[in-house]
């Protein structure tokens, strides 16, 4: 019985799943005696057997079990260990991908800030020279717009750049690039794009943001209106600054012209 209770309290010392299927052996095999046993055995042959029994029982409990139960401690340490490390390389990857992201994004806008929109610009022309294929630049900004900061407030010129930049991104196609150029100027790039359907696209977009007046946060309504100037590439040898030059120009006459208009210069060389 003083076998049982030390093979059964096995158990209670060790927790894993390993220590309870050893305690249960142990305890089966303090049984073996009552299976030999019979009526006519011989008692100090039975003795033996239980001896050896309990001797085994207890030499492998002290001596093969506590290793066991090491290693699988020691195994599930490194799970832990494994766990923690891929946590801690998912959160970097994660920070990583938000400093790229803000590297990137006009915090404001939410749109490419200057850097990057450039850098798309330059993407979009390498690729359109290569490719033998249009490529169209639109140049635009919120016309009267220092009198809008001057009259409201910063709240409200921030407000109003913020909607400007979601009307024209709903009005985008799928592929077109839109970008904050600085201040109220923003950049938009169209693939594919030739120079009667680019100006088709910025009179789309000059028609979006002045269709309804935006309302500022203590509720007043704001007309605003932008001017587009648009530039093709026309020659080879374009380059992003020549394209992005005569956009400019064509924005300059639109604003020349009375301003809510669209100016195109077809050919940028």
């Amino acid at each position: 019985s003083t076998f049982l209770l030390i093979t059964i309290s096995a158990g209670t010392y060790h927790t894993t799943r390993i220590a309870l299927v050893i305690a249960a052996a142990c305890i089966l095999l303090g049984f073996l005696p009552a299976l030999y046993a019979t009526t006519s055995g011989d008692f100090w042959v039975q003795q033996a057997v239980l001896g050896a029994s309990a001797l085994a029982a207890v030499a492998f409990q002290r001596l093969v079990l506590p290793e066991i139960l090491r290693r699988a401690r020691a195994e599930q340490g490194l799970q832990e260990d494994l766990r923690e490390t891929r946590e801690l390389r998912d959160e970097l990857a994660r920070a990583n991908a938000s400093l790229a992201w803000q590297a990137r994004t006009d915090p404001l806008t939410g749109l490419l800030n200057h850097g990057a929109i450039v850098a798309r610009a330059d993407g979009a022309l390498t690729g359109a020279l290569a490719a033998g294929e249009a490529l169209a630049l639109l140049f635009f900004d919120i016309d009267r717009f220092k009198r809008v900061n001057d009259t409201y407030g910063h709240q409200a010129r921030d407000a109003i750049l913020a909607g400007v930049a979601a009307r024209v991104a709903v009005a985008l196609r799928p592929g077109d690039h839109l970008g904050r150029y600085g201040g109220e100027e923003f950049l938009v790039i169209l693939p594919r794009t030739g120079p009667g359907e680019a100006a088709q696209r910025a009179e789309r977009l000059r028609a979006a943001v002045a269709a309804q007046p935006f309302n500022l946060p203590d509720g007043t309504a704001v007309r605003v209106t932008i001017s587009v100037g648009v530039a093709t590439v026309g020659a080879a040898n374009t380059t992003r600054a020549a394209l992005i030059h005569a956009a400019d120009l064509a924005l300059y006459q639109a604003k020349s012209g009375g301003r809510d208009r669209v100016c195109s210069l077809p050919v940028a060389a």
